[in-house]
């Protein structure tokens, strides 16, 4: 996939975290990587989201764009 937007979901707890997460799921959004958790922030959770159209290998020959903008 060739990553057109880039966002981080946030939560001040796991379950937070969750819902933000699902939120963009719903935008057409994919989770990128693990989530992670930096103690110094105020909503510590994190999780990297992508969003983009994939590559001609992934969809057999068709571009195809993933979301909506």
């Amino acid at each position: 996939m060739k990553i057109q937007e880039y966002k981080t979901a946030t939560g001040k707890s796991a379950a937070e975290l969750d819902q933000n997460v699902k939120g963009l799921l719903k935008d057409g959004f994919e989770p990128y990587g693990n989530p992670y958790f930096i103690s110094q922030f105020d909503a510590p959770f994190c999780q990297a989201m992508v969003k983009g159209a994939a590559s001609l290998k992934e969809s057999g020959g068709e571009t195809i764009y993933k979301g909506a903008n």
